[in-house]
């Protein structure tokens, strides 16, 4: 690289900086926030589900002699159905699964409900999914959520603030966590 060119980028670069530290000094009028903001977030861990079947002797012959076992094994998380309702209203009614490729991994809720100021009637469903065979697999996992976590209470949303629902591991429960 020339000389020319290297004062040319120290000097493009520098008032590139420059520019960057004068904005910094810019007043930025926030706006005030008109409402406020339900959100829900926990990790959990759910009960792990085994389902194993005999292979039939046409999948034994086509696998190699070192991976030939007549028994296999697909082991996963047991899904949550989360349900959120303020009121009469459903707002949120989705399948939690579990993340990761094997779907072995604890399972996250992050919902943020953007909501007017005002006191709700709020009620959250965790429910596990899965019938019997999870239920069975839950109770020799003691760390395992239960199969359904139920929260009926009324909260209040205060302009530019927020509610959180989350879970308390130790105490196994849903909870509401306000600051005002």
């Amino acid at each position: 690289m020339s000389a020319g060119r290297m004062v040319a980028a120290a000097v493009v670069t520098a008032a590139a900086l420059a520019g960057m530290a004068a904005l910094s000094y810019v007043p930025y009028a926030h706006e005030a926030a008109a409402g406020g903001e339900l959100r829900l977030a926990w990790r959990a861990r759910s009960a792990r589900i085994e389902a194993c079947r005999r292979r039939t002797p046409e999948e034994l012959a086509r696998l190699p002699v070192h991976m030939r076992q007549e028994q296999v094994c697909e082991r996963q998380v047991a899904p949550y159905r989360l349900a959120v309702s303020l009121g009469d209203s459903v707002v949120v009614d989705r399948l939690v699964a579990a993340a990761g490729a094997r779907a072995d991994r604890p399972l996250y809720v992050f919902e943020e409900l953007a909501l007017p100021p005002g006191t709700y009637a709020l009620h959250v469903a965790f429910i596990r999914e899965g019938g019997a065979a999870s239920d069975s697999a839950a109770a020799a996992d003691p760390r395992a959520a239960p199969p359904r976590l139920a929260l009926d209470t009324t909260v209040t949303i205060a302009a530019g603030r927020a509610a959180l629902v989350t879970y308390d591991e130790d105490a196994r429960r849903l909870s509401v966590v306000t600051r005002h």
